[in-house]
Parts: C-alpha cells; sequence; structure tokens
C-alpha cells in the first residue's frame, strides 16, 4: 500500500518536488493509449520526466505520440474475444492476467527503485504500483457490467481489494449527473475517488470540411473482433457511393483493398484530425474513449460494439438514446443503411467540451 493510503494526494501538493512520473497502460484496444495522451502531454509541459509503460498496439501508438520518451515494455495481457460471450472470454484468460498482473508489479517496483520514480499513474493496470511511491488508477471502469448477477458482487468486491493497493482513483468523465459512464463506476468505494473530465487526443470540434471520403472506418479493439469487423467493413466497400478511409489501428500494412479505399495503419492524434476532417461520417466501435473523441470531436459516428463487451453495449445504448450515434451489431453490419441513419440524425452540437480538470495532476507537479 502507497504511503498517501490515508490520505488524498492533492492534500500533499508540496511535500515533494515531483520530477519522474511513470505512466503505465493497458493495452487493450487503442483507447487506454489514446486518452492518456492528453494526460502525458500536460506532465510534459510542466517540465518533468516521464517515463511510459505499456504492450503490444497501445505502446507502439504512445511511441508514435512521443518519439522521445524512454519507454518500459510490461508483460502482454494477451486479451482475445474468440466468443460472444465475455463472461467466457474472461474465465478462460483470467489465470493468464493475474499472471502478468503479477509480473507487470515485480517490472514496476524494479523500475521505481532503479530510475527513481516518484508518481506512478497506471491506466487501468492493476499490478503497476509502488510502496512508499505516490500511485494513482486511472479508470472509469470501477463497477463493470457483469452478465451474470451472481458473479457481479464477487467481482467488484476483487476490483475494490486490488485497489486498495493505490493512493487513489481518478475518473475520466463528469462528475453525476453529468458522467457519460455514470453506471460503470457509480457507488464506487473504498479509495479517495477524483473526476477529471473527459479526456481525448483531440481539443477542438472538428466538423467535415471539402470532405474526401464519405466514410471512414476507424478500428480497434481485441483480436479477432478487430480483424472480423474490418472484414465486414471490405466486404460492403464498393457499395459505399463514394471513397472510404480504413484506419486499421495495426502497425501492419493493409492489403488487398478495393480501388475505392484508402488504408492507413496506427497513426497519431494530428494525422486522424486530418483523416477525420476529410470524412463526412466515421464508423467505430463503442468504446468509452471513442466516445470522449467523439464528444470533443463534435462528431455523431455509427457504433459497433465490440461483440459480448457489455459496456460497450452499454454505451453504445446511451448514446443512441441521445440521438447521437447510430448503432448496428457486428454481425448485422449494414453500411448502406448506417449511413442513411446517420444523415437523418439531427445536427451535432459542435459545441467546446468541458476542458479537463488538472487540479489532482497539478498538485502532484506542484503547481
Amino acid at each position: 500500500m502507497g504511503f498517501l493510503a490515508l490520505a488524498k494526494v492533492a492534500d500533499f501538493p508540496n511535500f515533494f518536488s515531483l520530477k519522474h512520473f511513470l505512466v503505465c497502460v493497458l493495452n487493450w484496444g487503442l483507447g487506454h493509449a489514446s486518452r492518456c495522451v492528453p494526460l502525458i502531454r500536460r506532465i510534459v509541459e510542466s517540465g518533468a520526466r516521464v517515463s511510459l509503460a505499456s504492450d503490444g498496439d497501445a505502446l507502439e501508438l504512445l511511441r508514435i505520440e512521443f518519439p522521445d520518451l524512454p519507454c518500459l515494455v510490461l508483460p502482454p495481457y494477451r486479451i482475445r474475444y474468440p466468443f460472444g460471450n465475455m463472461t467466457l472470454n474472461m474465465a478462460l484468460q483470467m489465470p493468464r492476467v493475474i499472471r502478468a498482473i503479477q509480473q507487470e508489479h515485480r517490472v514496476v517496483k524494479q523500475f521505481v527503485g532503479r530510475e527513481k520514480v516518484d508518481c506512478v499513474i497506471s491506466d487501468n493496470r492493476y499490478g503497476c504500483w509502488a510502496v512508499k511511491t505516490p500511485s494513482i488508477f486511472l479508470s472509469h471502469q470501477l463497477r463493470p457490467l457483469i452478465p451474470n448477477p451472481l458473479l457481479e458482487g464477487p467481482v467488484h468486491w476483487g476490483i475494490a481489494r486490488w485497489l486498495h493497493r493505490f493512493d487513489e482513483v481518478w475518473i475520466p468523465d463528469q462528475p453525476p449527473p453529468h458522467a457519460l459512464a455514470e453506471k460503470l463506476h457509480k457507488g464506487f468505494q473504498g479509495r479517495p475517488l477524483r473526476y477529471l473530465g473527459w479526456l481525448s487526443r483531440f481539443a477542438t470540434p472538428l466538423p467535415p470540411k471539402n470532405w474526401e471520403y464519405e466514410l471512414a472506418a476507424i478500428l480497434s479493439g481485441p483480436e479477432p473482433q478487430r480483424t472480423l469487423l474490418e472484414e465486414a467493413v471490405l466486404r460492403q466497400a464498393e457499395r459505399i457511393p463514394g471513397k472510404l478511409l480504413l484506419v486499421r489501428g495495426r502497425p501492419s500494412p493493409p492489403q488487398h483493398l478495393p480501388s475505392n479505399v484508402d488504408g492507413c495503419e496506427l497513426v497519431s492524434g494530428r494525422e486522424l484530425e486530418v483523416w477525420v476532417r476529410k470524412s463526412r461520417f466515421l464508423l467505430c466501435r463503442s468504446g468509452y474513449s471513442s466516445l470522449m473523441d467523439l464528444k470533443a470531436l463534435g462528431r455523431s459516428a455509427l457504433l459497433v460494439p465490440t461483440p459480448g463487451q457489455t459496456e460497450q453495449l452499454y454505451l453504445a445504448a446511451r448514446a443512441r438514446e441521445g440521438r447521437w450515434c447510430v448503432v448496428q451489431s457486428q454481425e448485422r453490419l449494414d453500411l448502406l443503411a448506417g449511413l442513411e441513419e446517420l444523415r437523418a440524425l439531427p445536427p451535432f452540437a459542435s459545441l467546446q467540451p468541458p476542458s479537463p480538470n488538472w487540479e489532482p495532476l497539478d498538485a502532484l507537479l506542484g503547481s
């Protein structure tokens, strides 16, 4: 347990002149990495030293965004979604995930001692904390939706036990009643909570302007579902009245694309801004970070939840109820029908979203 476990970290803004931050990011799709970009940028701009830690595609994205920052490779969780049942998927993989959590804790512990880290910020990596070092857990998934009610209590209890190793929990959401994912963190107790507001790589709304593409499909998420969605999009691509942009979210180059499809791999936030502005409509998963990005961009989208992910189903339903997104299942994807529904939506209010609440971070930075 961290040495600030009995008090809020923010109560000690001048206790240390914190210089070295280790930011650890979960590799489960690209959302955890993308939402950490503004937080990392804030630390870098303060003049503090920053080291990054992750694995796989998330680490590659962080390297693209911050090519000059040192990176620590963490043990991979290797989360996959072979079945449409989240409980079955996670039950089969939980022993491997627990081993990865134990391994990453040993790696982080050694790194913190060797490199004199002053603060650890962990986005959903339960093993990334250190004794006698302020350790922050960043997450909106404090009370995840569990399909089996008999498992919900034990899972929530287990999460609370894991989080007792951290000094504070920072939630990248607005406080209730304006929260985007209120059901996923409402009622959590056990650690001091701080609300950061929405975190997005995008700073300003980006309405389509002189668009080049009728649709940009922005893909991410665990395999094999990411590939299955890519294949479903490509099967229908030639039916689209115009060009389609495929943002694959993978470091490997696309192959054998239809004539009206342009493809790109992992891209930085600035590059993605350019592509988004050139695209009339967007398609993406209904992951939480994707919805925060859509809010920041002032854009609607065709949302395709990852099969079996109860969180994405819940968030997609909320977006559909608010009439700012269209939702289709991956199994019944119909791009032409989705585009028609998007055209029928009321104009998205392209207002500047609320700025993040950097007060908890600035307290650690000594601002």
